[in-house]
């Protein structure tokens, strides 16, 4: 380090083992939401047209929904 604290050779994270494990911790739980999202549309969907006759579809805006800070999370999800 120099007088003013500042690495002299910063490191890359790639190089730091612990934050490898983090990453690959993190990305495990994000194909795990992914996926449990994915196998429930899939589930509701099916369900929806074995039980049906007609579905209509509508179209909606959702940046417009997610303007409403109330439901904004819910719809990002």
């Amino acid at each position: 380090q120099d007088r003013n604290k500042k690495v002299l050779c910063p490191r890359s994270l790639e190089s730091f083992a612990n934050w490898q494990k983090a990453q690959k911790s993190k990305a495990k739980c994000q194909a795990k939401a992914a996926n449990q999202r994915r196998d429930y549309l899939h589930k509701l969907t099916t369900h929806l047209v074995k039980q049906y006759d007609v579905i209509i579809i509508e179209d909606l805006k959702t940046k417009n929904l997610q303007k409403n800070h109330h439901l904004a999370k819910s719809i990002a999800n």
